[in-house]
């Protein structure tokens, strides 16, 4: 779903805005090639690919600079080992309003089909600094005996 940039109208889902008529096949298009990129994108890292991930994933953020992508790329940064790029990542994530996505994206699946009118579950992550640490009780040495 897109904004159409002529009136503003939301979630316009159609090729052709319903309140201005305005063509919108080509954004929409690009909408999907950018989803193809991250999907193919997720399945490289997903086989251990990071170089094609990384590739693939910043096809998908030139073309549409989305949380999703975004979330890609600051993913791979950390399996890169990159924590400062992943961080800028996220900082940008949180600066568009954070991360939204349905329960089969999460779970590595295909996104539901538009005419599929099944409710999703949203979740909202914050930023990574902003989350509390979980709390892990001190480890206590075996070999010391404490009475």
């Amino acid at each position: 779903m897109i904004t159409c940039p002529t009136c503003g109208k939301r979630n316009v889902a159609q090729p052709i805005c319903p309140r201005c008529q305005t063509d919108l096949s080509q954004i929409i298009g690009v909408e999907h090639a950018a989803e193809y990129f991250r999907l193919s994108g997720l399945d490289a890292l997903k086989h251990g690919n990071r170089t094609d991930a990384l590739q693939l994933a910043s096809q998908a953020c030139a073309l549409h600079r989305t949380p999703a992508n975004l979330a890609l790329l600051a993913v791979i940064a950390l399996a890169n080992r990159d924590f400062d790029q992943a961080r800028s990542y996220w900082r940008e994530i949180d600066n568009m309003g954070g991360y939204q996505t349905d329960t089969a994206e999460s779970v590595g699946s295909s996104p539901p089909h538009p005419d599929n009118n099944t409710q999703s579950s949203s979740i909202r992550t914050s930023h990574p600094e902003t989350e509390p640490l979980p709390m892990v009780p001190p480890r206590t040495d075996p070999t010391s005996q404490t009475q």
